[in-house]
């Protein structure tokens, strides 16, 4: 079941951090998460090979967006804490699966719509990791497409959607990774 794998190397790939693009680029037949569409590409954040590893690991985690209830507990089990997220509207209101090193998942009608990367996390990539500076990371990943005190904010093209990826920034730098759909 080729959907089965992707979603286990992309479940891999957001507890471990493992690069996982050359996995899919040697098979050019494996499906995508869209309904067998081939995944947009996704703009190269820098021009060296050095800066790949962040750039590889975010193309793997958005194919966890839009993953079901079944995918989620067959690729990382029961969640270790579950509860709601209240928004500043009613709309805005999630339910958190949260797993253990920093990984929580946010459900809008039975699929995941949001990603986060919290304390735990243990991933480093190309230089950038949790704690790093705001400098650091746009060194990586390019100019942000917006960015306000304590956060920088990328957008993407993703697979049918844009993605958006949003990082946040404490005293010890990076503290808060998330990745959603830009179309709720």
């Amino acid at each position: 079941m080729r959907s089965r794998e992707i979603f286990v190397f992309a479940a891999l790939a957001c507890l471990c951090g493992a690069c996982v693009s050359a996995a899919f680029a040697e098979d050019p037949q494996a499906p995508s998460a869209a309904a067998g569409e081939e995944p947009a590409a996704l703009p190269e954040p820098a021009a060296t090979a050095d800066k790949q590893g962040f750039h590889e690991w975010f193309q793997a985690v958005c194919l966890l967006l839009g993953t079901d209830l079944e995918e989620a507990f067959q690729g990382f089990g029961v969640p270790q804490k579950v509860f709601s997220a209240r928004g500043e509207e009613s709309w805005q209101d999630d339910v958190v699966f949260e797993y253990g090193e920093g990984l929580s998942l946010f459900w809008h009608r039975d699929r995941v719509w949001q990603l986060r990367f919290g304390p735990g996390f243990p991933a480093r990539f190309s230089d950038i990791g949790m704690g790093s500076s705001r400098e650091e990371v746009a060194a990586v990943l390019g100019k942000p497409f917006h960015g306000e005190g304590d956060w920088l904010l990328y957008h993407f093209a993703g697979q049918g959607y844009p993605v958006r990826l949003r990082l946040f920034f404490g005293e010890n730098g990076l503290e808060d990774i998330y990745i959603y759909r830009g179309d709720f």
